[in-house]
């Protein structure tokens, strides 16, 4: 069955709110693309012509250091938006990114919805949060990368990732634990001897592709104890 973007774009935060002509007229111009793995999006550098939205599939953000190390920002899954700030406050794009997994992701050109930003301005605030909750993010990993051991680095994320459901802490991952070491700034092996500690220690458990908090309290305690 063809996949129908201007149905999509109707659950779309982002495109809320519009009327129907003009949801139509954005999803005209759009390009939907399936890609296997491993397939660049945008490198950093490149002029910044479009955003993308995630229909499903999961891809990286990321920079390259000048020893040719990838440092991992942020992975984004299904649903998500990304790029759309960088056509605003940049004429390049800041970051990298590439699919970790295959996807199935919306292009959406920058001409087309500046000029419906400028017809509908409500948008703009829209963008603005958007904006907002990456600049939270990327606070948070510099935050992390400012920890010098890696444990504590993982308690960190651990606290600042968790959730509450049925009755206990648990961390939902959208990495595997190479993306996670990468985002953390370390290497696989460094962070599986550090979960390895944690969990031999009571604190945290694993279970079903997530992380569960054992001791929350210990947890707070020594995250204090690190400032």
């Amino acid at each position: 069955m063809k996949f129908d973007i201007a149905e999509y774009f109707k659950h779309v935060y982002l495109f809320s709110g519009l009327p129907q002509e003009k949801i139509e007229q954005l999803a005209k111009n759009a390009s939907l693309g399936r890609y296997k793995k491993n397939i660049s999006l945008f490198e950093q550098g490149n002029k910044a012509n479009a955003f993308f939205i995630i229909v499903n599939g999961k891809v990286s953000i990321f920079k390259v250091s000048a020893n040719g190390q990838e440092q991992i920002i942020h992975v984004h899954s299904d649903g998500e938006i990304l790029a759309e700030a960088a056509m605003f406050d940049k004429i390049k794009y800041p970051a990298s990114c590439k699919t970790i997994i295959p996807s199935l992701i919306i292009k959406v050109p920058k001409d087309v919805f500046i000029k419906m930003i400028l017809e509908n301005p409500e948008l703009s605030l829209k963008v603005l949060a958007a904006y907002s909750k990456r600049l939270r993010e990327f606070v948070t990993m510099l935050g992390y990368l400012s920890l010098d051991k890696v444990e504590h680095r993982m308690l960190r994320y651990f606290n600042a990732n968790k959730i509450w459901e049925n009755g206990r802490y648990i961390i939902p991952m959208k990495m595997n634990k190479k993306e996670l070491s990468h985002f953390l700034g370390t290497i696989p092996e460094t962070l599986s001897r550090n979960l390895k500690k944690l969990k031999d220690s009571g604190l945290i458990a694993e279970e079903n592709k997530s992380f569960i908090i054992k001791d929350i309290k210990k947890i707070n305690q020594l995250i204090s104890e690190i400032y």
